[in-house]
């Protein structure tokens, strides 16, 4: 068997916290937008917790500017806004 999928119930739960993040740029578009793959870790034991696709545009894009800060703050402010 190669690949293989089936529901699950009752569903599997486990709640896990993030503390540390990775971000690497998918796709760059000049004066438009950013499309980035953010990595969530815990962290004590460098575990792999979840992956998010972002895109930054319009306004939010044209505030990045040249700090890189910038985008470390945008997807934490995102992240925190989902919970």
């Amino acid at each position: 068997m190669n690949t293989a999928e089936s529901y699950i119930y009752p569903p599997y739960k486990k709640t896990k916290t993030a503390n540390k993040i990775r971000i690497f740029v998918n796709e760059l578009r000049l004066f438009e937008y950013v499309r980035l793959t953010v990595l969530l870790y815990d962290d004590s034991t460098d575990e792999l917790i979840e992956t998010k696709v972002m895109t930054i545009q319009e306004e939010d894009y044209k505030a990045w500017g040249s700090d890189d800060k910038y985008i470390f703050e945008y997807v934490k402010n995102r992240l925190q806004n989902e919970n």
